[in-house]
């Protein structure tokens, strides 16, 4: 599982550019198996700011993307079920 793609990727700089291309050898190395990304970005936010062809390997091999902005925030429930 890799947890916040994009939270930390996002510039141009050296590091950034690194980075985005190490995520992009992850992703061509697991193509086939089964790997659970987060993001608060869309797809198409993720080529724009990340690397197309990381948004690429992310839509391959039967991959599937899942919104979950109608989903309720699991950290909000436990919130509100502890005060109880």
């Amino acid at each position: 599982m890799l947890d916040d793609i994009g939270a930390s990727y996002l510039g141009s700089d050296r590091a950034a550019q690194l980075q985005a291309a190490k995520l992009l050898e992850l992703l061509e190395g697991r193509l086939g198996k089964w790997t659970l990304l987060t993001s608060n970005l869309w797809a198409r936010d993720i080529a724009e700011k990340l690397d197309p062809r990381i948004a690429s390997r992310l839509k391959r091999g039967g991959s599937e993307v899942i919104d979950m902005r109608l989903a309720a925030d699991y950290c909000w429930l436990m919130d509100r079920n502890n005060k109880k």
